[in-house]
């Protein structure tokens, strides 16, 4: 795997596992106080949107997986959606939008951009994402995953509004890595 590649799955991993850790060091800071009520009240806080992790189920498979393999492939999923999504969607401007697609997809996919990116969206401040699903339809051949149809509903929180963008993923694995090799996605929210 090129050295790209790896840093981008390291980052990836790394931005789950804070995403994990996320609850617990809220809510040990939140037990913890300053003493000063009167300036806590003195200031009301503004709820901001809370970013989503990643809901994925197996709903249909093809052929034989043991739950080992099952959990890798979801893992590797995962990894390859959470790569679309930071760089395609929260990324203002999405600079290097396609990295989690084929090569000949991400050459395709241009003429897509205001659909497939944040581009599509004005101009914003900020995007988070506020729901993260996925249904996955999995092919395995011999015991080994060798595609999978990921149905997707991405909901988005763009500037206090709310986007959404669903439909189908078709993903490919890759060496030990899944790419996007085709999509078929609409989005709602927007003009």
């Amino acid at each position: 795997m090129p050295e790209s590649s790896r840093s981008l799955f390291r980052r990836v991993r790394a931005r789950l596992a804070a995403l994990l850790l996320l609850p617990v060091l809220v809510g040990g800071l939140a037990a913890c106080s300053s003493g000063n009520d009167d300036e806590e009240k003195e200031a009301p806080q503004q709820e901001r949107p809370v970013a989503a992790s990643w809901q994925v189920d197996v709903a249909d498979l093809a052929g034989e997986l043991t739950d080992a393999k099952k959990r890798k492939m979801q893992e590797q999923i995962v990894a390859t959606l959470t790569v679309y999504v930071d760089q395609a969607l929260v990324a203002v401007p999405a600079d290097d939008p396609f990295g989690s697609f084929t090569k000949n997809l991400a050459k395709r996919a241009k003429a897509d951009r205001d659909l497939l990116t944040s581009a599509g969206l004005g101009e914003v401040e900020s995007v988070v994402p506020t729901e993260l699903t996925a249904n996955l339809s999995v092919m395995a051949r011999k015991g080994v995953p060798a595609g999978a149809t990921a149905i997707v509903r991405i909901g988005l929180d763009v500037d206090d509004t709310p986007v959404t963008l669903s439909g189908q993923l078709l993903l490919t694995p890759v060496g030990d890595q899944w790419k996007i090799f085709g999509y078929d996605l609409h989005r709602e929210g927007t003009d």
